[in-house]
């Protein structure tokens, strides 16, 4: 397939996230729209392949082909954006490569396995987290950054999902609750269920401090009437 007419663009993308190995699938997804964009995914997926080189003139001399020469203009824009995209460590692996679709599979090849790996180790995570004894906020942030971790790979994490890992770690003393927020797991928004979870923590922690305050009479010592008995 014939490589549609040379675009320079007057400058490159500025892409926000470097590929450092954890993250492949939330720059993939952030890399296609891009590469679309500047209509240059088609060499970075090989479905736009390479014309020859050299072609035979009407004298049968090969002489160069303007058709290649167009597509690899555009190849190695695509191949600059690519590289510029990676960080340093990532990019070690691609010195050498010459096309945009050759770093790509490069990429795809590296990361898929790695990924793979990565999805277990989270996964034995998700399962893993309790609260105990950390403060409910620090639970929240934690167990929302597996579910961060989960979509880095390309595996996100339905709300659903979330509210019941949630509830499912905050341990027996929150069983009443839990049983009770139960039927609304599937609708409640997370943010809401953070709040009321983190509402009922300082509820109970008031509750507690209450318990633990010494009556006023013990504070003052006996009173004159007690005293004289």
């Amino acid at each position: 397939m014939a490589a549609s007419q040379s675009t320079i663009p007057s400058s490159l993308p500025n892409i926000p996230v470097k590929l450092d190995g954890s993250n492949y699938y939330y720059w993939k997804s952030i890399m296609i729209p891009v590469l679309k964009a500047y209509r240059l995914l088609g060499y970075v997926d090989g479905t736009l392949a390479s014309p020859p080189e050299t072609i035979a003139g009407d004298d049968q001399v090969k002489k160069s082909n303007p058709e290649y020469e167009t597509w690899m203009v555009q190849d190695q824009i695509a191949l600059t954006i690519l590289m510029l995209s990676v960080s340093q460590e990532v990019g070690c692996n691609l010195v050498g490569l010459t096309s945009s679709h050759q770093v790509w599979t490069t990429l795809a090849t590296l990361f898929d396995s790695h990924t793979i790996a990565q999805e277990d180790f989270i996964e034995q995570q998700w399962r893993d987290i309790k609260k105990g004894d950390t403060p409910m906020i620090e639970y929240l942030k934690n167990v929302k950054q597996l579910a961060t971790q989960f979509s880095l790979i390309g595996k996100p994490i339905t709300p659903l999902q979330l509210n019941r890992r949630i509830t499912t770690g905050l341990g027996t003393d929150w069983e009443p609750l839990v049983l009770a927020l139960a039927p609304s797991l599937s609708t409640m928004n997370t943010n809401d269920l953070s709040a009321l979870l983190l509402n009922q923590e300082a509820r109970r922690k008031y509750a507690a401090s209450i318990e633990m305050t010494p009556p006023l009479s013990g504070l003052l010592g006996p009173t004159p009437a007690t005293a004289n008995l």
